[in-house]
């Protein structure tokens, strides 16, 4: 049986696990592996989690369209990269596509960047190498949930009643509530959406007003993998940051990194 051994140490680990720990979350699982989405579920119910499963990004999306209409919508989707009819980099995008904020967590059984680079492309919020240790998974949930539901939960309280507040931080026409992770042109009120790893992204420079950032650096304060990333990750969220929030707030300095320019 795959992953037999490491299935059996992770339900004996998580056994004593007191349900409702997290507070209920809604969670969804796709894992093609009937053992590993058997069992992730499993750990997950026992942490306090609600748990839906789909065995592939197919099936993830029909469920998705279902509870929605249920007014059950999950706050995170824990998605294996390697699927059947639909893997997860495709269905990351196409998740990505929903009005309602969801987090997105990669699985992956190869510690290799391009997994995690393309997992990044596609909009993943983070990522988890298989076999994981199982609170671990369940306090990166926590964390994704708690900026994707701040996001919507802030984004729909009206957008010009929080453009002078106090935790807003102005960036040329830009408003940016750090709090609520949200961003708005100052100009209309318009509401920019983000990723979350965008906004970490953005919010990042924001601290480090006029100060070079190499790609190294940012791998580390943004995503955590430092010198273990790959550099293009960086540069494809910087061009999709900068195709959001216009091309004249960070600035490259070649052959260094990247800095955000306050005018």
């Amino acid at each position: 049986m795959r992953w037999a051994a490491w299935v059996s140490t992770l339900v004996c680990m998580d056994a004593d696990v007191k349900s409702g720990d997290e507070g209920g979350l809604r969670v969804l699982v796709v894992e093609d592996d009937d053992d590993l989405r058997m069992t992730t579920s499993l750990v997950l119910r026992k942490q306090g989690f609600v748990v839906e499963t789909a065995a592939d990004g197919v099936d993830a999306l029909e469920l998705l369209a279902r509870l929605d209409r249920e007014g059950l919508s999950p706050q995170v989707a824990v998605v294996d990269i390697a699927m059947p009819r639909m893997d997860g980099i495709t269905l990351t995008r196409r998740l990505r596509e929903r009005a309602a904020p969801l987090g997105v967590i990669m699985l992956t059984a190869r510690e290799l960047p391009y997994d995690q680079l393309a997992g990044f492309e596609a909009g993943a919020d983070d990522y988890v190498i298989k076999p994981f240790d199982g609170a671990i998974l369940a306090a990166r949930i926590v964390a994704v949930s708690r900026r994707s539901m701040a996001a919507g939960v802030q984004a729909g309280a009206g957008a010009r009643s929080r453009l002078s507040a106090p935790h807003v931080q102005a960036v040329g026409d830009l408003r940016v509530d750090r709090d609520g992770m949200t961003v708005f042109r100052h100009s209309d009120g318009v509401e920019i959406t983000l990723s979350g790893t965008e906004f970490r992204l953005l919010a990042t420079f924001l601290d480090r007003p006029g100060r070079v950032l190499t790609k190294s650096q940012l791998l580390d304060l943004v995503w955590d993998i430092g010198d273990w990333g790959d550099d293009h990750v960086v540069e494809v969220s910087i061009g999709r940051l900068r195709s959001k929030i216009g091309p004249g707030i960070i600035h490259t300095v070649r052959g260094l990194g990247y800095k955000l320019v306050v005018e």
